[in-house]
């Protein structure tokens, strides 16, 4: 199926390697020979060449990587070590073993590194958006885009990640990357202050100070993706000057034809060494990232169920009993406005009850609809935009509700299901182009980054075993992103309304539509960070000799601070004029759901009888068409006569802008200091190795508070600015002190047993529960023993590995704290105000105190639980000879979370009095207690809060869902060293998962809390889980490489085929407690050339 968008910008996909990637790989092997042999008998030293390693016990190059192995590294104690001398779990990644992975970033590679998932191993979806309230996949400021380049470790949360052991804002790409290093678990010494899970820390590449030399690489896939790296050295001063630039230009194309990402990266670096001890060292990087890249979601699948029926029984009836059953009428007021159950009679003598395979839309009705139709992506029907109900003037249903109405649209019977239960999802190409179409990729979706960053580093040794190194990092980072339909309204829908709720005939029924409203964030942030370290080395060996068999010892101080401030904020597209006698500042304020801007874009010619799936014409080449412009605004003027009321047009056009919304206000300005020394002492001619080290830790973080919303005067929403904020705001502060241990004994030559004990905490955005108290940082603990054998003369080396890693206070995933509850107090506040009790409210203010004004989510409001790893892991690196490299990784790991939601525990008990006494009476959203048309509170409790809430504490000493027991990783590679085929290398890179458990049954429960009181209700039953089978994923590659031109230039040219194994299309990554699957895109397959030239 083609499918095309009309006026969207978009590259050229046209690329002749679509076909010819399969015999490529033929081709590179057979072809090589030919190549080999016209290859120069001697070849000169590389242009490339590396200079001599540097002496500073604070610097790692990579002269000293051979292959996939690594000798050593910086990220067990911060000083140059041998990786046999680390009881700490450290992997490094060398150049080779990500070339060839062909990875563009280190998250990419890590895939196949132990202990390590990245975003496309494992599909990250909070549990608790699996069904509840609404039934929809995922979330909006969870998605992949957000998540790109982040590493999970060990089963617990993300790795921190750090450029030279300075952690960073934005995100990193391998273009200017030397040498990666992955460490899982925590380490005080190492990094203090970071996430508990691990870190994974980018070397930058360095100018050299004796050669000259550049370097194009090139990589290109089927898809039209294109990226160009080209890397240039200059001596200024041999030995003493040398700059040296990076630039990138990467354009990443996928599968999903409207998705991309354009990413542009300038690195400039500088070496001086004015001194034979003295180094300076300084880069500057500007980033400049946009695009949309696909979320591997799948639509909710609202016309399979009704196109089903539409086939069965519309044959068998009466023009008027389809209209009954299959069609709505908006314009004809109904008993509660929504499309009943329909019990239809069928020509032979039977009936049918085709009700709940029509629904009104998943959103407030009172909100402004624009209508598109086919191709007019510009401009709205008659440019006119409405609402979706016949509304009051104020906002609110309309009386009596016999006279209610509102659009309809198709649906399905299990859709937002009381037994929690995802809404069905389009698994037939038919319904919709999953493979090619992403409403969450289709143009008006970005998500852009400008990232600056200023680096200065000196290294001075000061005598002949003293040295001092200071560096100073300051970042600049603005990030903004853009969902152009939330996430709650990415369905594909067919239009049954004959008519549109203000009269108008539909010219669009029975088309399908895709719909929804924008959603964007924006963060500005800025960072300075200052390290100094000073490093003394002794050896009584050497300096006395008759204690000799004291050892040696590196003693290490380090000193820390850093300052980090960050404003942040919500907004979307609505409705920001007063329009009188329609939309009034008055009565509806700048932050009203009836000022949301609701659009539907029709994408298909109407649906007819014994249609079996959906007849697309194009998709939208744009979902924000509608910003910064006005329009002619049709409502229900509920106070004109006849009762209840008449549309009409109202005098004032409606202007769209940008808005900021009330929720995910954030200024916080974080400042740490921190202190260490640490000791590594080698004794019995090295055999013996111990390191021991302290830290101390003082965080003191600072939240906003925003000035009077009194002073900032209609449509403003302040937060939009540092200077919204009050001067101080409120002030946290965190100290704690922190150590490592760690032994490693050398048996005998070849074998050693190590273990290590290290702790951490993470000073993190601030956060706060519901009670405003503010919550502790994360913190964590990581205890690893095991042994080590060297054989081969280091040509194979093994680790195996038992550890125990934990997490403690980890946000918990489910968003109850910050996306329930508020709403929740909200809908309490609405119902007393239209019973006109509302001076009975009374809700808890961000001081702790006892207030009338409606409640306010708290700052970066959440709830905590504690995640503990245990497991083990075997790790083995193999260069039997010149011609073969192989890693290999293999983990069991056992997740049990603990400590569970303990904050809304307690602000559930604090509330429940209140609560209750409207549950008890059976207080409704509209004020009553007696419309049938309006939900009890007790009901929206129940179904939105606690529901999701007891199925995350239930979590309670079980996995974190998603987590492979057992896991292996493979690369290796053959490289023909001579003969025929010189030149050419041959590998491979697998990852095999056992089956995960993917969701749980349920069970008939009640709930007891939060003024409930036996409430009827379901739950997970966690000791009926639902496990997927075994994957077996991963790809392979082919090089060639020789000197062309004399032997001037070194020439490489890779073809890797990524995704070759394993699931394509559809995957299962959850389950219902049915047991049905709940789906997500696989990654494509994708075929990519890369070249590279050296000279």
């Amino acid at each position: 199926m083609s499918i095309f968008f009309p006026g969207a910008r978009c590259y050229d996909r046209f690329n002749p390697m679509t076909t010819l990637f399969p015999r490529l790989f033929v081709a590179l092997a057979c072809g090589a020979p030919a190549f080999a042999q016209t290859a120069p008998a001697t070849p000169p030293a590389a242009a490339g060449t590396k200079d001599t390693v540097v002496l500073s016990p604070f610097v790692v190059d990579t002269s000293g990587d051979r292959g996939y192995q690594a000798t050593s590294t910086l990220a067990g104690s911060r000083l140059k070590t041998d990786l046999k001398d680390i009881a700490a779990s450290v992997s490094v990644l060398t150049e080779e073993f990500m070339n060839d992975l062909a990875a563009n970033d280190v998250a990419t590679a890590l895939a196949f590194v132990s202990g390590a998932e990245n975003d496309q191993t494992y599909h990250q979806e909070s549990i608790a958006a699996l069904g509840g309230a609404n039934g929809y996949v995922g979330g909006d400021f969870g998605d992949n885009n957000n998540r790109s380049g982040e590493v999970r470790v060990r089963g617990l949360g993300r790795a921190s990640t750090t450029i030279n052991y300075i952690e960073v804002l934005g995100s990193t790409d391998r273009y200017n990357t030397d040498r990666t290093e992955f460490l899982r678990g925590a380490n005080s010494i190492l990094f203090g202050l970071a996430e508990p899970a691990g870190l994974v820390n980018s070397s930058t590449k360095v100018a050299q100070l004796r050669r000259n030399f550049a370097k194009l690489e090139t990589k290109f896939d089927q898809f039209g993706s294109q990226r160009y790296v080209f890397d240039v050295n200059r001596t200024l001063i041999p030995g003493n000057l040398a700059v040296r630039g990076v630039l990138l230009d990467n354009r990443q194309r996928y599968q999903v034809e409207s998705a991309f990402q354009k990413d542009q990266r300038y690195f400039a670096t500088i070496t001086y060494q004015p001194f034979k001890h003295t180094t300076l060292r300084g880069y500057v990087e500007r980033v400049n990232s946009n695009g949309r890249r696909p979320n591997f979601r799948t639509v909710q699948d609202n016309v399979s169920e009704w196109l089903a029926a539409y086939n069965r029984y519309a044959p068998q009836m009466t023009a008027a009993q389809i209209a009954q059953a299959f069609y709505w009428d908006p314009a004809a007021p109904s008993a509660n406005g929504i499309a009943p159950d329909s019990i239809v009679p069928l020509a032979n003598g039977t009936s049918v009850n085709l009700g709940l395979i029509r629904r009104p839309l998943d959103t407030l009705a009172t909100a402004t609809v624009f209508y598109y139709s086919p191709g007019q992506w510009q401009n709205p029907l008659d440019n006119i935009v409405t609402i979706a109900s016949n509304r009051t003037v104020a906002g609110g249903a309309v009386n009596p509700a016999t006279a209610r109405s509102q659009f309809a649209r198709t649906g399905a019977a299990r859709e937002n299901s009381a037994l929690f239960s995802a809404d069905p999802q389009v698994t037939d190409e038919r319904i919709f182009p999953y493979r090619t179409v992403e409403i969450g990729a289709l143009p008006g979706n970005y998500r852009w980054e400008d990232d600056d960053k200023l680096f200065l580093t000196l290294d001075q040794r000061l005598a002949e075993d003293l040295y001092v190194s200071a560096s100073f990092q300051y970042e600049k980072r603005n990030q903004e992103q853009s969902f152009a339909t939330i996430t709650q309204t990415n369905q594909i829908s067919v239009d049954i309304n004959r008519r549109l709720p203000d009269g108008r005939a539909n010219p669009n029924f029975l088309r399908p539509f895709i719909y929804g409203r924008n959603l964007g964030e924006f963060s500005d942030s800025t960072a300075k960070n200052f390290v100094a370290q000073a490093n003394y080395d002794f050896d009584f060996a050497k300096k006395l000799p008759r204690v000799g068999w004291l050892g040696s010892h590196r003693l290490t101080s380090v000193y820390t601070t850093a300052k980090v401030d960050r404003l942040g904020y919500r907004w979307h597209y609505q409705i920001d004029n007063d329009i009188p006698g329609a939309l009034t500042a008055a009565a509806i304020n700048a932050g009203a759901s009836q000022r949301w801007a609701m659009q539907l874009w029709y994408v298909g010619d109407p649906v007819q009888v014994g249609d079996t799936g959906l007849r697309f014409t194009g998709f939208p080449s744009t979902l924000a068409a509608h910003n910064n412009r006005s329009y002619d605004y049709r409502f229900f003027n509920n106070t004109a006569t006849p009762a209840p009321g008449v549309w009409q047009n109202a005098s004032t056009q409606a202007h769209v802008g940008r808005q900021l919304v009330g929720g995910g206000r954030t200024f916080t300005i974080q400042k740490n200091d921190g202190v260490g020394v640490s000791l590594q002492s080698f004794f019995w001619k090295r055999r013996l190795v111990t390191l021991f080290g302290w830290r101390e830790d003082k965080v003191e973080s600072t939240q906003g508070v925003l000035r009077n919303a009194a002073e900032f005067p209609f449509p403003i929403t302040a937060g939009a600015s540092r200077s919204d904020y009050l001067p101080g705001g409120s002030k946290f502060d965190n100290q704690a002190t922190t150590g490592t241990q760690g032994l490693v004994f050398k048996v005998t030559e070849k074998l050693r047993v190590f273990a290590n004990r290290s702790e951490n905490f993470a000073a993190t955005t601030p956060r706060q529960d519901n009670l405003y108290r503010p919550i502790a940082p994360q913190s964590g603990e990581t205890k690893d023993y095991g042994l080590g054998l060297t054989l081969l003369d280091g040509r194979l080396d093994v680790r195996a590995t038992a550890f125990r890693s934990s997490q403690i206070g980890a946000t918990s995933a489910s968003g109850v704290a910050g996306l329930r509850v508020p709403p929740f107090e909200a809908a309490l506040y609405n119902a007393l105000a239209n019973a006109g009790r509302l001076s009975e409210y009374t809700t808890i203010d961000e001081f702790g105190q006892p207030t009338n004004v409606l409640y306010l989510r708290p700052n970066n409001a959440a709830t905590t639980e504690n995640l503990v790893s245990n497991g083990e892991s075997l790790e083995v690196s193999f260069r039997p000879n010149r011609n073969w490299d192989m890693v290999v990784g293999v983990d069991r790991l056992e997740n049990v979370t603990t400590r569970v939601g303990r904050e809304l525990a307690e602000f559930f008990a604090v509330r429940a009095p209140f609560y209750k006494k409207y549950f008890d009476e059976g207080l409704r959203a509209d004020g009553t207690t007696t419309t049938a048309s309006s939900t009890r509170l007790i009901d929206t409790f129940a179904t939105n809060v606690a529901a999701n809430y007891v199925n995350e504490i239930l979590k309670e000493g079980i996995s974190n869902r998603g987590i492979s027991e057992y896991t292996a990783r493979l690369v290796g590679r053959y490289k023909f060293n001579e003969g025929r085929f010189k030149g050419l290398s041959i590998g491979s890179n697998l990852r095999w998962e056992s089956g995960k458990v993917l969701g749980y049954a349920q069970k008939d429960t009640t709930f007891n809390f939060g003024g409930l009181s036996n409430y009827p209700g379901r739950a997970s039953d966690t000791s009926k889980e639902y496990r997927g089978a075994a994957q077996l994923s991963g790809g392979m590659f082919a090089t060639y490489s020789r000197r062309i031109f004399n032997g001037k230039v070194n020439w490489r040219v890779q073809l890797n085929a990524q995704n070759l194994f394993g699931e394509h299309g559809l995957r299962v990554f959850a389950a219902n407690p049915d047991g049905s699957p709940i789906w997500a895109m696989s990654p494509a397959r994708a075929y990519e050339l890369s070249n590279s030239f050296e000279f």
